[in-house]
């Protein structure tokens, strides 16, 4: 378990080094409501086809978004601001 989350601490500490985390919630969130208008049909009907591309690129979306969350949550344990619980996955 240790060694595991000293893993975690290091590819945070180098992704982090590199860019700024929370520079990618606004892009994320814009591409998550951009594809919740195209689903909603707000400008039309979409083919099946388009439909599928869609959900793809939210279901993308929506993976990146929790990834950047918990380099987020990292960051606030490391920082002191937040707490670790354990859970089984």
């Amino acid at each position: 378990m240790r060694r595991t989350l000293r893993r975690m601490s290091d590819l945070k500490s180098r992704f982090s080094s590199r860019t700024r985390v929370t520079s990618f919630r606004s892009p994320l969130n814009t591409i998550l409501s951009l594809s919740g208008f195209l689903l909603d049909r707000s400008d039309g009907e979409l083919t099946a086809e388009q439909e599928k591309q869609v959900h793809f690129i939210r279901k993308a979306a929506e993976g990146l978004q929790a990834l950047v969350n918990d380099l987020l949550d990292l960051a606030k344990v490391e920082a002191g601001k937040g707490r670790c619980a354990h859970r089984d996955v």
